[in-house]
């Protein structure tokens, strides 16, 4: 089991504005929000699948 990634403020800030714009990025759109938020591009899946879960029990 993978350890909980803690996101900083900035990186939360890039996927949350990048999560507005588009909830369901292409593979090449994951790749460049990961380099701009110094993240994996697994990470930044999972943390999109999580965001759009949240959004959907809302």
């Amino acid at each position: 089991k993978r350890d909980r990634t803690k996101f900083s403020n900035i990186q939360l800030q890039i996927l949350q504005s990048e999560f507005q714009l588009d909830d369901r990025p292409s593979r090449d759109d994951l790749q460049r929000i990961s380099e701009m938020a110094g993240l994996s591009a697994k990470v930044v899946n999972i943390w999109f699948q999580n965001a759009r879960a949240q959004l959907k029990k809302s």
